[in-house]
């Protein structure tokens, strides 16, 4: 199932589902903050002759605070692409190491197969409840193992990492084939176990992302130049907009407010920017899709046989008895 993408003439439905935004929920606060505080300053304004201030400083914090905002945003985005790079490279790995396993699969064994392709089919799942910080492992993961995986697992504190050293256990121990015509010997045996500690290797890009966040000082100094920036900006505003500022103020918080979440929001891209749901699934989909292609291939390729005496049926065609085969 692809992903939705957004295309311009979904603009009435979006702009009309602007109060159920996510972004807009989570800014809810300093939005509502600025506007109160906006509605004051806007009745100081009407009853008092206060001056009102000059533009000029806001005119050349803005700059640096677009900068900020800029940077954050861009930082995020980097984290972002970079997590669904790796776990692209996870998805290409499985991919990979299951297809070696099907091809292989008489010299691999019967158990030692259906083994790996339940390691294959938990690692993903384990993986991404990893990255979200969950310690315990889900049903969906230990429904996919056998009862000594699991109990094995339960005691870890690095599941898809456990999940990886089991592979390269169960791979390492495959026999070298007597056959010369079987053609798996030291080297098979050597490029799965690369493809696994590829596999290992993505375990610690993501594990990276998810331990180094953006440095705190340009997330705590952006929010409070942006801060400083949107309450004094109403005294700047408030002769010239009156009662009209409240409303003001809440948009333009909402805006730079709402560009700094979103960088917060993708920061950690494993948590909902990412449809991990979707990726997991389509990886195991693949895995159970070519593991089971040698056994229907070689369905296919059996030659029809010819009915079986049960199969037979009598038939009348001008007067003439004939054998057909009952379907």
């Amino acid at each position: 199932m692809l992903p939705r993408r957004y295309s311009t003439n979904d603009w009435r439905r979006v702009l009309w589902q602007t109060p159920q935004s996510t972004v807009l929920r989570r800014v809810m606060q300093p939005v509502l903050s600025i506007m109160v505080f906006s509605l004051i300053v806007s009745l100081v304004y009407w009853a008092l002759p206060v001056p009102a201030l000059s533009f000029k400083p806001h005119s050349l914090v803005g700059s640096a605070l677009s900068l900020l905002l800029v940077f954050r945003t861009n930082a995020a985005y980097t984290r972002f692409w970079e997590g669904r790079q790796r776990w692209q490279q996870i998805a290409d790995h499985v991919r990979t190491l299951s297809r070696y396993v099907m091809l292989f699969e008489q010299q691999i064994g019967a158990q030692r197969h259906d083994c790996v392709a339940r390691l294959l089919c938990a690692f993903p799942p384990a993986l991404k409840e990893h990255l979200r910080g969950s310690s315990v492992s889900s049903s969906d993961v230990d429904e996919l193992l056998q009862m000594s995986d699991v109990a094995s697992l339960r005691g870890s504190l690095n599941k898809p990492l456990h999940l990886v050293n089991s592979l390269s256990q169960k791979l390492a121990s495959v026999p070298d084939s007597l056959d010369p015509a079987a053609m798996f010997s030291s080297r098979e045996r050597l490029t799965m176990l690369k493809i696994v500690s590829q596999l290992s290797d993505c375990i610690g890009a993501c594990e990276r992302i998810v331990l180094t966040p953006v440095p705190l000082h340009y997330a705590r100094h952006t929010s409070r130049l942006a801060t400083i920036f949107v309450f004094t900006l109403p005294l700047v505003l408030a002769r010239e907009l009156s009662f009209g500022l409240a409303p003001v103020m809440g948009f333009i918080t909402w805006a730079l407010f709402g560009i700094q979440e979103i960088g917060l929001m993708i920061e950690d891209p494993f948590l909902s920017a990412i449809k991990l749901d979707s990726i997991v699934a389509s990886i195991q989909r693949d895995v159970h899709q070519t593991l089971n292609s040698r056994k229907h291939d070689q369905y296919a390729e059996q030659p029809s046989s010819p009915c079986e005496p049960d199969q037979l049926v009598c038939a009348k065609d001008d007067g003439e008895t004939v054998q057909v085969c009952a379907q």
